[in-house]
Parts: C-alpha cells; sequence; structure tokens
C-alpha cells in the first residue's frame, strides 16, 4: 500500500462519515430512528439498499462461488433475475406491508395475527438474524488482515492480540457510532453516499482487471478445467460442489417464498415498489466486478504466465491452515498482489465502506427487531405505561449496541466449516422458511388463520433444526446423489412444509374472513392525504401492462424504467432460453460459450455499469436533498412507535 492507496482508503470514508453525524439534528422520533422518518425515495433506497448488500462479507462469499463456477454459474443469472424483477414490478410482498404502514415484521404480525404471535417471531426471528449476521465480524476483518499484508498478531504495551479482532472491534464502532447518533437517517445517508462512490470504482476496477490480464488468459484458465466442473458450460457443471443446477432451483423457489420485510423507509408505496425495480439495475457494477476478480484470481495462481508472479501469494494463501478460512481469502490475498497502486487503496475502500454499511444496516436491523417484537410487546402484556420517545430510542439504541457485542463474540469463538451462503441458508431456514408462508398468505389470503400461523412456524423451525442437528452430527441422507441434509435442500424441505401447513390448518380453522381492508388501509379506513388506489375495471386488468404489475402509479418515467428492466431482463431470459434449446439440438464447442461469454458476461455489463453509475449518482445526489428537505418539515406523531392498539395510529 502506497500513500496514494491509504488516502483513498481513508479520505472518502472520513468526508462521508461526517455529512452522515450531520444528520443527526434530523433524529426527532421513534419512526425517524427506525424508518428515517418514512420520507425517502426510490434512488436513495436503491443505492443504500444495494450498498449495504454487496460489503466485504457478501463479496467473499460470492468470491468462493465464482472461483468454483467461473461464468458458468452466470449463464443462470437471468432466472435469478427475472423473478425478482417480476415480483418487485407487481410488487410482491414490500408494496402490501408497506400499506399496512408497519414499523417492523413484528407490527405487521401482531396487526394481522395476534400479539402472542408478534412475540413468538420477534423471539425466533431475532435468534436466526444474530445467527446469520454472527459471521460477518470475522470473515470481515479476516479480509483486511490478509489483503493488506498484516501480521496475525498485534503486540500493544506488551500484550498479543488478534489483529482481525482489532479491525472488526474498529469498524463496529464506527457502524454502532452511525447507528447511535443518527439512527436510520444517518444509516441511509451514509450507505446512498458510499454507494455512489462504489459505483464509480466499480468501473475503475474492471478496466484495470482488464488491463492487467487480459482476455485471453482469463479464458485460458477457465477452459483447462475437468469434464463436469466446467467454467464456461453451464450444461456441463453436474460434478461441481456446492453451486450446482439444484441450487440455482431451490434458490428460485426461495426467491418467491422468502421475502426479506422490514421497517419501511420510503414516502409511499409506490416509492417502495420503485426502489425494489431499480435496484437491480444498480447491479451491474458489482457483479461485473466480483465475478472479474474471482476469476482473475483463478489466473493468477492457476495460469503458467503468472506463475513467477504469484509464488509469494500462493505462499502466503497455502499457509492457511483453516479450511474455511483458506476457502474465504484466496480472491484476497491474490488481488493484493496483482492490483497496482491507486486501484488497491480503491478496492479497500469500496469494501471497508461495503463492511460498515452492512454493519451498521445489521446492527440496527436486529436491534430494532428486539426491541419492537420483543420488548414492546412484552411490555403491553404485563401492562406497563408506553415509553416516551426518549426512552424508547435509548431502548432500540443499546439493543443495537448488544447485537454489535455478541456478533463480535460470536465471531471469536464460531468456526466455520462450510461456504458463507450455504450457512446463511441454514440460519435463515430456522425463521425464514416459515415466515414466508405466514407473511405472504397473511397479506394476500383473507382465510388465513392465527392458528395456522403458529402450527407453520413451530412445524418449520423444528423440521430446520432437526436437519441442522442432524447435519451437524455427521448424518446424512442421500437421493440421487444428493445429501438432503445438505443446508440448500434443508431449506426447500422446510420451505415445502411451511407452505403445505399454513394452507392446510387455515382451510381447517378459518370460521370468518380478516379485514384485509382495515389492515391495508383501503376502502372506508383509507389515511386521510395518502393516495387511494382504485381497484380497475374488469377488462381493464388483462391489458399487457397491468398484467406485469404496472398500474395508474407509475408516472410517465416510471413506465419508461418499468418497461425498459422488463424487456431487458426477459430478453436476456429469450437469449438464455435460446442458446439453452440450441445446445440440446446441437452441443455448442467451447469456443462458442467463450464467445457468448465475451458478449453477455464482459461487454453488456460493462456498459450496465457505466450507464448506471451515472444515472445512480444523478440520482442520488438530488434525492439526499429532497431527503433532507422533507426531514425539516416532517410532522412526527410521537404515537407512531410499532406498537398496535387504542392510542396509536
Amino acid at each position: 500500500m502506497t500513500l496514494l492507496d491509504w488516502c483513498i482508503l481513508w479520505i472518502p470514508i472520513t468526508v462521508i462519515l461526517g455529512v452522515a453525524i450531520s444528520t443527526i439534528k434530523y433524529n426527532k422520533s421513534v419512526v425517524d430512528y427506525i424508518a428515517a422518518g418514512r420520507c425517502a425515495g426510490r434512488y436513495l433506497l436503491a443505492t443504500a439498499g444495494g450498498e449495504a448488500g454487496s460489503g466485504a462479507v457478501t463479496a467473499i462469499a460470492l468470491f468462493q462461488m465464482t472461483t468454483k463456477t467461473g461464468f458458468a454459474f452466470q449463464f443462470w443469472a437471468p432466472l435469478y433475475s427475472t423473478i425478482p424483477i417480476l415480483l418487485g414490478l407487481i410488487g410482491w410482498v414490500s408494496y402490501r406491508f408497506r400499506e399496512t404502514r408497519a414499523l417492523s415484521g413484528g407490527q405487521f404480525f401482531e396487526m394481522r395475527y395476534s400479539r402472542a404471535f408478534r412475540l413468538f417471531m420477534g423471539s425466533v426471528g431475532f435468534l436466526s438474524a444474530m445467527l446469520a449476521a454472527g459471521i460477518g465480524p470475522a470473515v470481515g476483518a479476516r479480509f483486511f488482515v490478509y489483503y493488506l499484508h498484516l501480521p496475525a498478531t498485534t503486540w500493544i504495551g506488551g500484550l498479543g492480540f488478534s489483529t482481525w479482532q482489532l479491525i472488526a472491534l474498529a469498524y463496529i464502532s464506527v457502524s454502532v457510532l452511525l447507528v447511535l447518533l443518527g439512527g436510520s437517517i444517518s444509516v441511509l445517508i451514509s450507505d446512498c453516499l458510499e454507494g455512489m462512490f462504489s459505483l464509480v470504482g466499480y468501473v475503475i476496477i474492471i478496466i484495470a482487471l482488464l488491463m492487467i490480464f487480459g482476455w485471453s488468459h482469463m479464458i485460458e484458465t477457465l477452459t483447462t478445467q475437468p469434464p463436469g466442473k466446467s467454467m464456461v458450460n453451464p450444461l456441463d457443471m453436474k460434478d461441481t460442489a456446492d453451486f450446482n443446477i439444484y441450487f440455482i432451483l431451490i434458490s428460485l423457489f426461495q426467491c418467491v417464498w422468502s421475502p426479506n420485510i422490514g421497517a419501511s423507509a420510503a414516502k409511499d408505496p409506490h416509492e417502495q415498489r420503485m426502489a425494489g425495480i431499480l435496484g437491480t439495475w444498480r447491479g451491474f457494477g458489482f457483479a461485473l466486478m466480483r465475478t472479474l476478480l474471482a476469476i482473475c484470481a483463478l489466473t493468477y495462481f492457476q495460469n503458467p504466465h503468472f506463475f513467477e508472479q504469484s509464488i509469494d501469494a500462493r505462499a502466503v494463501w497455502n499457509s492457511i491452515t483453516d479450511k474455511g478460512v483458506h476457502d474465504q481469502m484466496q480472491v484476497p490475498i491474490a488481488a493484493s498482489y496483482f492490483l497496482p497502486w491507486g486501484v488497491k487503496g480503491l478496492f479497500g475502500a469500496i469494501m471497508l465502506m461495503g463492511l460498515i454499511a452492512g454493519a451498521a444496516m445489521g446492527n440496527i436491523g436486529c436491534g430494532n427487531a428486539f426491541i419492537q417484537d420483543v420488548v414492546l410487546p412484552t411490555r403491553n402484556y404485563l401492562k406497563l405505561p408506553s415509553m416516551t420517545p426518549y426512552r424508547h430510542m435509548l431502548y432500540l439504541r443499546m439493543a443495537a449496541t448488544g447485537v454489535a457485542v455478541y456478533g463480535f463474540c460470536w465471531s471469536s469463538f464460531y468456526t466455520q466449516t462450510q461456504a458463507i451462503q450455504l450457512y446463511w441458508q441454514v440460519t435463515a431456514a430456522v425463521y425464514g422458511s416459515g415466515a414466508g408462508a405466514v407473511v405472504i398468505f397473511g397479506l394476500y389470503w383473507k382465510r388465513g388463520t392465527a392458528v395456522a400461523a403458529w402450527v407453520t412456524m413451530i412445524v418449520g423451525a423444528s423440521v430446520a433444526l432437526t436437519g441442522i442437528s442432524l447435519q451437524m452430527t455427521g448424518h446424512s441422507f442421500m437421493f440421487h446423489g444428493q445429501d438432503l441434509l445438505h443446508g440448500q435442500y434443508v431449506s426447500l424441505i422446510t420451505t415445502i412444509c411451511s407452505v403445505a401447513t399454513y394452507i392446510t390448518i387455515s382451510l381447517l380453522t378459518c370460521r370468518a374472513p380478516f379485514n384485509m381492508d382495515r389492515m391495508l388501509h383501503r376502502g372506508q379506513y383509507a389515511i386521510v392525504g395518502e393516495k387511494k388506489k382504485v381497484a380497475p375495471p374488469f377488462w381493464q386488468r388483462f391489458h399487457p401492462a397491468r398484467i406485469i404489475g404496472i398500474d395508474e402509479e407509475y408516472t410517465f418515467w416510471d413506465r419508461i424504467i418499468a418497461f425498459g428492466i422488463f424487456g431487458w431482463i426477459w430478453g436476456l431470459f429469450g437469449v438464455s432460453m435460446a442458446c439453452l434449446v440450441w445446445n440440446f439440438i446441437h452441443p455448442w464447442t467451447t469456443q462458442s460459450w467463450v464467445n457468448y461469454w465475451f458478449i453477455f458476461g464482459l461487454c453488456i455489463p460493462l456498459t450496465g455499469a457505466v450507464i448506471t453509475t451515472v444515472w445512480f449518482t444523478i440520482g442520488g445526489t438530488r434525492e439526499i436533498a429532497v431527503f433532507l428537505r422533507s426531514l425539516r418539515t416532517e410532522k412526527r406523531d410521537d404515537r407512531d412507535d410499532g406498537t398496535v392498539g387504542p392510542g396509536h395510529p
């Protein structure tokens, strides 16, 4: 690291944090702290959300996958994109959840089912989220230990400390500071600014990688893999460990049945929907950068052309005896040697920003869930008086700090043995598989019952925990060559059991339909001043635009964006399906697949990355100003604190 690299690493982060901390004056109520006053626009949400989801931990998880699959796995990306985009266009779950005006998933559960169920879901969800987030500090901090060539142990005053723990303590402290001072307002502002900086950085790093390695050397490395583990032919990867066709199909299914809900910071339901659509456009740069970095790391270690240059890097990588860490640090170690000055500091800044953004979002999210969905309903059960806004926010801050401390401690003692994404699938199954059915049917089916919700969650959590226990004790259950106790299969089985349970129990126990209009603030329950969604005439419901979710709330430019991404994704989907059929009739040669990836794996994503960088930088900058203006004039209601009952909106 040169002086320039260190400046690039620290100066932007310092400026961004300074701007974010200056927004603490707008944090005046519980809604401000939890949901940024419900004043955020689409570009602010899309850019901030994308940054929180593209930090060092996520990047390393995707590096692990790409170093095993190369470009081949990317062939199925249109399938991954098509379903979420279609769901985003129709506002699947997110639109209706925003209509409820719930500050948390727990508040929705109380509105739809019961207070006891809210408490139960809050406890299970909090446990699942804490388990999933617990590995983040270790993974993220170790990235910087190996990337910056730091010693494993740092001596201070004669005492030896693990270097990764000191780094984790430092960045976690920064994320906690953001949360304590400004809540979700500071987090949203900092994440958006970091996201705009990262968009520019993605393009610079992509160009640098192409100049260093060249397309020919990358392809030479990818095409020398053994049969069954091809990194360019998606139809020849049946022997690829973990990330194979079964992983793809299960993940697609989970896109629909594992919705992610939380406090909505959008100014209205339509903005929430548009943020989800725009978030897909933003992903071009990050996806291409992490793909090329992983492929370049493989090339650096395996291609004879770079044998002499990579001797030191291979020695460091091979010296790691922990299998889990060894697998995770392949790309960071390689990148620390082959990235040139300037670019090395830029990549480090992007990863550090993402790390802080993800930690801040995780701390405030888990902390809010604990207070809103465990403490708040418990106080209501005990008939304790309502908390003042000051005390309420104090508890929220204490909970976020506790989450951060837990994450640090869990990472210090837990030894990870499987890929990060598989670990996340297993921990998420405890809560997410059952919660998916409870949320979706609760929002869309008026005959869903509280009894069904209880039984579904108990069955789902039991199946998931049974699978995890059997897996941890070394058991296996083989079916057609696949171990059904593998993380992805445990998640799938849990989801299927949960859906079947909810439908069956609801049909058996429903006595009267639930009043959906009241929960969604429709009809006679509509809130004065908010847009009212009017059902279209029957014949208009079959219009092509309405079929894909485009309704009267879409402006002209909204329609351009929606039709653009719909056409883009379905166009890529059509190309993929055409290539698939073509290969079944007449299999392509390796060179044909190489040509395919040059166009669809490099040229098109790079063009998209450049366009979206300009687009989202302008949109994000404008919406930050609008967001701050809205916070200055927003009328606060201290009763709006997530409590369900008389005296609360």
